[in-house]
């Protein structure tokens, strides 16, 4: 129930390629989605059908063809980010499902690192964090 009255704040962190320097630290990504019928599990960008949703990115760091990037999902469509992402030229590493094979990618580099919510019953803040597996084998500072 929080998560469909969008009481749950979350944070992911991913690394996307990024082959040129991306312009502003900060954006908006604003794309409706809609499930992909004739391939399936896929979702795509879809204007006349596509429900809204929205990704809100940062750009923590930049280093050699990848971008390490923070991600807070507004809306909370299947497949959400991995579109978004790919949809503007930033395909996560290791998406097999919506970016080309990259070498050395070993698994998605794509992290919930953190989920916070009220506690229905106790009215308890929590909030638990996870820092991404992948960074430091890429070169970036967790």
């Amino acid at each position: 129930m929080l998560f469909q009255a969008r009481e749950v704040s979350k944070t992911y962190e991913a690394i996307c390629l990024a082959p040129t320097p991306l312009p502003q630290p900060k954006w908006l990504i604003d794309l409706p989605l809609a499930l992909d019928w004739p391939n399936r599990p896929k979702h795509q960008v879809d204007y006349e059908i596509g429900k809204p949703s929205q990704t809100a990115v940062e750009r923590l760091s930049q280093l050699d063809g990848y971008a390490h990037l923070r991600l807070r999902p507004i809306t909370g469509r299947s497949h959400q980010l991995r579109v978004h992402l790919a949809h503007t030229n930033l395909p996560i590493l290791g998406d097999c499902l919506y970016a080309r094979p990259q070498p050395g990618a070993m698994r998605l580099n794509l992290h919930a690192c953190l989920l916070a919510f009220r506690h229905p019953f106790t009215g308890k803040y929590l909030s638990f964090v996870s820092r991404p597996p992948f960074l430091n084998s890429l070169g970036f500072k967790a």
